[in-house]
């Protein structure tokens, strides 16, 4: 997400610029090259506006204006580490934020593209404090933070906040982050909770079914994983993988002929998936009283682990 930067300085008034102009070759301090990359700024141009806070900042180095709005530049550009390095330069003149509060939103952007989610929650939480108008964002960039640094609280409390204060239009995406978040939290309740309400929103998010299955049978509910399974497979009939997690379900239910119809139906998708397959479908047998089918099953599954070696 671009976030254009607050207009600084002084503009030059009058100055007209329109494709195929070069109005750059008429001017000649760093402050004229600022204010002609504001007025590209103005006119969403900003491989043009780019080029001038470069040449200001190559005729002023220290020139904190021109750093402030390339530091924008290259977020929008996903630059991170010429953002990072600009961000750093600003913000070593101006630590508080007075002049330049969003600084701290553009370094948080960079260090999300670089990657590093210990920088991101400071400088998240120090542009929060400064009023940015942009909290929506700072709230993801620091769940993303909290979640990386293993803070799971903290990243629960910002995704409510999300999804209590912001008007978000990926509500379906921030419930099933916070699911995860619960169950690592050991609260498997509220993690159903919050997977219901996103395929409230979302009937066809698959992932959800995938994962309250998973939660379903932790809680010793395996006939209710059973139904999550089947909700999956009936948005995706051929998921191969899905059936044979409900194949392998079911066996450990004890519904060898229903698990048997699933792994049937698994290989007959995909015979090569995995070796599982036949180990699985060998212990069926077993269980059914077909010694000789398990026995096939058996040799099918050693030649795949042989050649897989």
């Amino acid at each position: 997400m671009w976030l254009p930067a607050l207009v600084t300085g002084t503009v030059i008034v009058g100055t007209v610029i329109a494709d195929g102009l070069c109005p750059s070759a008429r001017a000649s301090t760093a402050s004229d090259r600022y204010n002609l990359g504001l007025q590209y700024l103005k006119h969403n141009n900003r491989a043009a506006a780019l080029k001038e806070f470069n040449a200001a900042i190559a005729i002023q180095p220290e020139y904190v204006d021109a750093l402030y709005q390339r530091a924008s530049i290259y977020c929008s550009l996903e630059q991170g580490a010429k953002a990072f390095e600009d961000c750093n330069k600003v913000i070593a003149a101006d630590p508080q934020g007075k002049r330049f509060p969003e600084v701290f939103t553009f370094r948080a952007q960079a260090d999300r593209q670089l990657e590093l989610p210990d920088k991101i929650v400071p400088d998240c939480t120090k542009a929060l404090s400064l009023g940015s108008s942009n909290k929506e964002l700072l709230y993801n960039l620091r769940v993303y933070g909290y979640r990386n640094t293993g803070k799971v609280k903290e990243a629960i409390a910002d995704l409510t906040t999300l999804l209590d204060k912001f008007k978000v239009g990926n509500a379906d995406r921030l419930l099933r982050a916070r699911s995860e978040l619960f169950e690592q939290d050991k609260k498997p309740e509220k993690a159903a909770e919050d997977l219901y309400k996103a395929l409230a929103i979302n009937p066809r998010y698959d992932a959800c079914y995938e994962q309250l299955a998973r939660i379903h049978e932790h809680m010793g509910k395996p006939d209710k994983a059973v139904e999550d399974f089947s909700a999956l497979i009936k948005i995706n009939p051929d998921d191969e993988a899905m059936l044979l997690e409900r194949g392998q379900l079911k066996m450990r239910m004890g519904r060898y002929s229903e698990a048997l119809a699933d792994i049937n139906k698994c290989i007959s998708i995909d015979p090569n998936l995995t070796s599982k397959m036949y180990v699985n479908r060998a212990e069926i047998y077993t269980k059914l009283g077909k010694p000789d089918l398990a026995a096939q099953d058996k040799a099918k599954a050693a030649k795949m682990l042989q050649r897989d070696l």
